[in-house]
């Protein structure tokens, strides 16, 4: 295939422009598709297919939640434009996959039979349908990874770059919004159905009758009606002003206007209106009632129907919670990936100028760039988990982990002048916003690379630390546990004193630099005993 020669970069500025231009379809298109998600589906994995020139694209989502079980809802076949679905693969038989999966990151393997996150499909898989690389992106929805958009390319091994894993990474993206989307309109029609009934429920029970007579001020309640405002049954308010001081302070005028009017004008009576329980609690009622035809002077009077709404009011105000969420978040999705776009064609001419660099001050600035780039790239993630309601609270993640899996990102970070070397091996339970967690390495992995000058080794090690009173004084920390992760030179390498950032911010992180050269963040270890979750 075609995509399997070693692209110049002449040859590599149409491949950005048609994923771009692709992104671009699938964005306009999806907000045509409305509910239907598995048409949704269908168009996303085959202008995926095509714009990467792979054989099948599929979409899997785990059937649980111990997320055991990936089932196939949608499989792109590109050399007989059909679709499938229905293919299962389980952890029991594929445990290394899921792992992998677990980390709700790219895998990107070049030669998916030797590739360890993937040589176990090989037998199962990869061998029957000849598929030589895979590169699988995450879809995540709701508070995490729902399945995996897996791009298979048949055929000896490939390399992919990092547009096209940007590029899978958005395609993962858009299948997640997608479902978010469905999942959004099938909770906004039940709570219109919901709202349905409860009106029709009721309308029809009448589970208060009153009647009034104005001029004598009489009111007249069937014994239902105490329930209501929580007050025992067959209390009765004997006139409309006993009535009003059970309404709330800030609604008595205009319940008493409603009455007037529908009394003098002869319009029918509808208000609602906040009613005080004895506990000091509150409840909606709806007052419904007309005027009694046939009735005179002392003996004119109103009658109607008191309903309990506050199920109601509830509902309307979430479903217009949801409306307005639902806006904020489209608007923010739609930002994060055009932003998206945009740094996928700042990365790729990065990518492609990287030989023509003639000094070191050009160098550096390019390293300058990717460091924004890099992290922009968080941003619109935030962004995109905003629409994709990802919670953003702290929660227990491994340290060790977590740098794991930071590795390749360090790595193109830091560039060809600079190696990596990781020493992360013990499990350190830290309570943290993940992404936070990640920026903090990000910015103790750049600013030590920046202060090597000329390039070297860095070595990002992670540690178990007790900080004794003099040493968390001398942090600005409380005594106790801590998860270290430390950048410092090595073999030649170190890192010059006074170069580095002291303070990296949030989350009780404080990053010093030791006489040695030393760099290092702390993170209060999770002493709750619970595991560390893998981090997504």
């Amino acid at each position: 295939m075609g995509s399997d020669d070693i692209a110049t970069p002449g040859s590599e500025l149409p491949r950005l422009r048609a994923m771009l231009e692709a992104l671009g379809r699938l964005s306009r298109s999806s907000r045509g598709q409305g509910a239907d998600v598995r048409a949704s589906f269908r168009e996303i994995t085959a202008v995926a297919a095509s714009t990467l020139d792979v054989a099948r694209v599929g979409i899997w989502l785990f059937d649980d939640a111990e997320r055991s079980t990936l089932r196939c809802v949608c499989l792109f076949d590109r050399s007989s434009g059909t679709h499938t679905d229905d293919l299962v693969i389980t952890r029991d038989d594929h445990r290394v996959y899921f792992e992998a999966l677990d980390s709700d990151r790219i895998i990107d393997a070049h030669d998916a039979r030797s590739d360890p996150r993937t040589a176990a499909l090989r037998e199962s898989y990869l061998d029957a349908l000849g598929v030589g690389a895979l590169l699988d992106a995450p879809v995540v929805g709701g508070v995490g990874s729902v399945g995996v958009v897996c791009h298979e390319h048949v055929g000896p091994a490939r390399t992919w770059t990092a547009e096209e894993q940007f590029f899978a990474g958005s395609i993962g993206d858009m299948v997640g919004l997608a479902i978010e989307s469905a999942r959004r309109r099938e909770a906004e029609t039940m709570l219109r159905e919901r709202e349905t009934e409860l009106r029709l429920a009721l309308g029809a029970a009448r589970i208060a009758i009153w009647r009034w007579w104005p001029a004598r001020d009489a009111l007249d309640v069937s014994d239902s009606f105490g329930a209501l405002i929580a007050r025992p049954r067959g209390w009765a308010p004997a006139s409309l002003d006993e009535l009003l001081r059970a309404i709330d302070p800030g609604e008595r005028d205009a319940v008493r206007a409603a009455f007037d009017a529908s009394r003098t004008k002869g319009v029918d009576l509808r208000v609602e209106c906040r009613a005080r329980t004895p506990h000091g609690g509150t409840v909606w009622l709806e007052l419904r009632g007309d005027h009694d035809l046939t009735g005179t002077g002392r003996d004119h009077s109103m009658r109607g129907v008191a309903l309990a709404v506050t199920d109601r009011k509830q509902l309307e105000q979430r479903l217009a919670h949801g409306q307005r969420m639902e806006a904020v978040g489209r608007l923010a999705g739609g930002i994060a990936h055009d932003f998206n776009n945009a740094l996928m064609t700042i990365a790729g001419q990065i990518e492609l100028l990287d030989g023509s660099f003639t000094s070191e001050w050009q160098r550096a600035r390019a390293a300058d760039i990717e460091r924004a780039v890099f992290q922009a790239g968080h941003m619109t993630r935030q962004l995109l988990a905003f629409a994709r309601r990802e919670p953003t609270e702290a929660r227990v993640i491994d340290a060790s982990a977590r740098v794991r899996e930071l590795a390749p990102m360090l790595e193109l970070l830091v560039g060809a002048r600079v190696r990596i070397r990781l020493e992360a091996r013990r499990a350190l339970p830290v309570s943290i916003v993940p992404v936070h967690f990640d920026q903090l390495v990000v910015n103790l992995v750049a600013n030590a690379r920046d202060a090597l000058g000329d390039g070297g080794t860095l070595e990002v090690a992670t540690s178990n630390d007790t900080l004794d009173q003099s040493r968390a004084a001398a942090l600005g920390l409380p005594p106790g546990r801590y998860a270290r992760v430390t950048v410092e030179g090595v073999a030649g390498t170190a890192i010059a004193p006074g170069v580095l950032e002291a303070m990296l911010g949030s989350e009780g992180a404080v990053a010093t630099i030791a006489e040695d050269g030393r760099l290092s963040a702390y993170f209060a270890i999770d002493e709750s005993g619970g595991d560390a979750a893998h981090s997504g």
